[in-house]
This record gives structure tokens, C-alpha cells and sequence, in this order.
């Protein structure tokens, strides 16, 4: 299909607002997901997971607990888990494809934050 000048496929255009991330689904018997949360801890979004699919807290691996007052997104592997998502009010379940390993803190690379600092006085770099 021909670009035109609205699709944001111009040379030079910018897309804002948009993320893509692409994993490719292996095998294996745990559901991978993404937890994107806010307003709510990991634990409380963790139970609130298991009530909604009925599922024991055994099932359930994550990588590490994530601050309460912040946006987040973590992952979360669920032994034999459902193969779809889960949109609650203060949390999207994203399902991602198929591990044949639990996830957890040692999996990680590392965390990346994004701050936003309002109406600074001063600022000291450090």
C-alpha cells in the first residue's frame, strides 16, 4: 500500500507514544506474561490474579517486588497459565507466549526508571 502523509510512514516522522516490543513464544509449560500496574503492589496484583483464574499461589513466579506509587511493568511466569490476557481496573496482564523456565529476580538484567522531577528548586548533581 503507498504511503500517504498521514500514516506516520514519511521519512523523518516521528512516532510518539508507541512502543513495540516483539518476543518470540518458545515452548514449555509456563505462560509468560507482562505486568503493567499502577496504584498497586506486586503481591496484591499477584492475588488479585490468582482469584480472577483460580490459581495456586505456587503457580506464580515473578522477578521482584515494584514500588506501589509508581507505573510499573515487570514479568511474571504462571505454571500452565492461562494463554490470554487479564485488564483489571489497576492492572493489564499481557500474555507474551510460552518459557520452559519459571521467571525470576536472577533473570533480570536490571530495572529502568523513568523520573520526572516537578517545579524543581535547585538541583545538585551528585
Amino acid at each position: 500500500m503507498p504511503s500517504t502523509a498521514s500514516d506516520g510512514c514519511q521519512p523523518g516522522h516521528q512516532q510518539r507514544g508507541r512502543q513495540v516490543e516483539e518476543l518470540v513464544p518458545g515452548d514449555g509449560t509456563y505462560a509468560l506474561y507482562r505486568l503493567d500496574k499502577r496504584w498497586i503492589g506486586t503481591p496484591e496484583a499477584a492475588e488479585a490474579i490468582l482469584q480472577c483464574w483460580r490459581i495456586d499461589r505456587h503457580r506464580v513466579s515473578f522477578g521482584g517486588l515494584k514500588d506501589f506509587h509508581a507505573v510499573t511493568q515487570q514479568y511474571l511466569t504462571i505454571d500452565r497459565g492461562p494463554r490470554r490476557d487479564l485488564n483489571q481496573e489497576r492492572f493489564d496482564l499481557r500474555y507474551l507466549g510460552q518459557v520452559a523456565q519459571p521467571f525470576h529476580a536472577g533473570d533480570m538484567a536490571g530495572n529502568r526508571f523513568h523520573i520526572v522531577l516537578r517545579d524543581p528548586q535547585e538541583v545538585q548533581v551528585v
